[in-house]
């Protein structure tokens, strides 16, 4: 249908045809004759094939980064930076092609790709390959602050400097009727002019008056797609419903895609078990934080029931280091089951050999880690770095504090709070290699993950927690230390059951994992004291959230290196998807990979198909599961000491 001379389309309610099927149908049929003529005469008949890389491509350029800086910074600008955040968040397999480095240029057809850097630091000859690669077959994505004049035929519109708010954006659908209006997180968006209303296809438009905010222009084999927004204001503090729109519409743009199952999923985490920080801090606030009664192996067993219940599991943010503060008169201090008799502040001893009396209050902190490694073995919960001591390494300046008890700041670990100075890079990588050795040779699989106390950090913390083999650093923001030669970041928010909790359906609507974020003090103060973490679990699946995961799943996913390809022959279609997981385990190698002894599971976006059936790279048959019309779950075996498997779906019109 057309209104006021545009196409306007609804991408969700059916799959968008790859722009070049529709203008190359006649072509292809000549091909098929050919090459059946061809096989008459040389007995060599094959089926014509068309073929996609579902893989998104996204493609940048080194202005784009700050100078001098190995990682994308939450604080620091980068039109890349939030296009990768969306895409990692989203589960959607993506790689960065730099533009400006040799061997690296767009050459021929992608499926979709988006660029993320600026367009007018790139070349005339790059804007070139950009407009020859749109014209082979590549849908091309961009946001206003990313297009150029020079494009301007490519994409039929021209973007102007002038913005304004929008707060609420339409949809519309094939039958002319229009969407509800959405509300969004009020953003700035540019003015899209449309130059070619004959060729362009308008997604989404603001509310009254109505302006084109996603437009498709075809052009040649492929096409050009523009976003109205900048990228920094598409995915900015929090995600809204826009984010959840506009994953639709990238599934919509390529013939199948294929992502992570990570939407609408959450990450357990829980903090700060058997820190020797509770026993010495006296007046952290609020006071319930401070010499709380530590969890008995009884409980760590119900904790552990009740995330089985669920199918769930929880990472432990562990400390493998404890701290005596040298004060014999406020508690005793036993090593072994045998009273240590001279007490030195400093001295640091490993927390499993400990046992702690303050009072009449026993910190058995050797039958906690008992319990703990039944959890591990029982493949409950898994055991990851929160530093080696949760202490300042400043000891020294520590044990001179006379207030000491009463300064909480002390306790971070990898940036000194209460001084404001940063801690050396040779003591921070000292006590993460600490952490991360306690953790392998205890508990027999190493850390993936790594959360600095405090979430207090500087910029050498992630680049030392990478050079250590780490794979996911959470520290208010997410870093996924697998990638190179930059790492990336995205935004996890966490909901901290400490904290007031006001329910953000808009949150919910983007389908983002979250974090939900507890500390072993919280089973202390909310009620019922152990249970309630099985009412925190059932409260986020009650409001969508429909996997509880560990750090361990998500490294599994954000480390996989991911290749798709789809193929569309005569007789039917197939996806191709190759997954090698040889960097998601962290140090301790195969043994920490998640994935080793776990299915892993994919999700496939193909509406109007049915799948009919799927194998691996040897011919065997793997499962699959129908989530919904058109969407499906597919699932690799255990990858054992493997490190990379392939499978196969076939597909056919249902």
């Amino acid at each position: 249908m057309r209104e006021k001379g545009v196409r306007i389309l609804y991408p969700v309610s059916r799959i968008v045809s790859h722009p070049g099927l529709n203008s190359q149908f006649a072509i292809r049929n000549l091909q098929l004759a050919v090459f059946l003529l061809l096989g008459t005469i040389l007995g060599l008949a094959s089926p014509a094939l068309t073929d996609w890389d579902l893989t998104v491509e996204v493609w940048t350029c080194e202005t784009a980064l700050p100078s001098g800086v190995s990682v994308w910074w939450a604080r620091q600008p980068s039109a890349a930076r939030p296009v990768v955040e969306f895409l990692r968040l989203n589960g959607l397999p993506s790689v960065v092609r730099w533009l400006d480095r040799p061997g690296n240029r767009p050459v021929g057809r992608r499926g979709l790709a988006w660029l993320a850097c600026p367009a007018a630091v790139l070349s005339d000859g790059v804007i070139q390959e950009l407009r020859e690669a749109v014209r082979t077959g590549t849908t091309l994505v961009t946001t206003a602050d990313t297009w150029d004049a020079r494009l301007a035929d490519v994409y039929g519109v021209r973007v102007e400097a002038y913005r304004w708010t929008v707060r609420s954006v339409i949809f519309r659908r094939p039958d002319g009727a229009d969407a509800s209006e959405v509300p969004i997180r009020p953003r700035r968006a540019r003015r899209v002019v449309i130059a070619d209303p004959a060729g362009v296809e308008v997604w989404a438009t603001t509310g009254r008056p109505a302006r084109p905010l996603i437009v498709r222009h075809p052009y040649g084999d492929g096409a050009a797609v523009l976003i109205g927004f900048p990228a920094d204001e598409l995915w900015s503090v929090r995600p809204d419903r826009l984010d959840g729109w506009v994953f639709r519409y990238l599934t919509a743009w390529l013939p199948v895609a294929v992502a992570a199952p990570l939407r609408h999923t959450a990450v357990l985490r829980m903090d700060d078990p058997q820190t020797s920080s509770k026993i010495w801090n006296t007046e952290a606030p609020p006071r319930y934080q401070t010499r709380y009664a530590g969890l008995t192996a009884a409980e760590w067993a119900e904790i552990g029931r009740l995330v089985g219940v669920h199918q769930a599991r929880l990472s432990v943010m562990y400390v493998s280091g404890f701290v005596d503060d040298g004060d014999g008169r406020a508690g005793a201090l036993y090593l072994q089951g045998r009273p240590v008799v001279e007490r030195t502040c400093g001295r640091i001893y490993d927390v499993r050999d400990v046992t702690y009396r303050l009072g009449d209050r026993v910190y058995d902190f050797s039958a906690e880690f008992q319990a703990l490694r039944d959890l591990v073995a029982r493949d409950v919960v898994d055991i990851e770095s929160h530093g080696y001591i949760h202490t300042t390494p400043f000891l020294r300046d520590w044990c001179r504090d006379p207030q000491r008890p009463r300064r909480f700041l002390w306790i971070s670990e990898f940036f000194d709070l209460y001084m404001n100075r940063p801690v050396p890079e040779a003591t921070q990588q000292s006590h993460l290699q600490a952490s991360i050795d306690r953790i392998r040779r205890w508990f027999g699989r190493a850390p993936v993950a790594f959360s600095p106390p405090m979430h207090a950090y500087d910029e050498a913390t992630p680049v030392i927690a990478q050079r250590l083999g780490l794979a996911v650093m959470h520290a208010q923001t997410l870093f996924d230390l697998t990638r190179t030669p930059i790492l990336e970041t995205a935004r996890l928010i966490v909901h901290w059951a400490h904290l007031p909790y006001v329910e953000d359906p808009d949150l919910n609507e983007s389908g983002y994992p979250i974090v939900i974020g507890l500390h072993e003090w919280d089973l202390r103060t909310h009620v019922p004291p152990i249970r309630w973490i099985h009412h925190q679990i059932a409260f986020f699946q009650h409001r969508g959230y429909r996997r509880i995961i560990s750090f361990r799943e998500l490294a599994g996913y954000l480390g996989a290196h991911v290749q798709a390809r789809y193929r569309q022959k005569s007789d039917r279609e197939e996806v191709v998807l190759t997954v090698r997981i040889d960097r998601t385990g962290g140090p301790g190698g195969p043994e920490s990979r998640f994935f080793s002894s776990h299915p892993m599971r994919w999700t496939l976006y193909a509406p109007g198909r049915a799948v009919v059936r799927v194998v691996d790279g040897q011919g065997r048959s793997l499962n699959y599961y129908v989530d919904a019309p058109g969407v499906f779950t597919v699932e690799f075996l255990p990858f054992g000491s493997q490190s990379e498997q392939t499978m196969t779906v076939t597909l056919k019109r249902s």
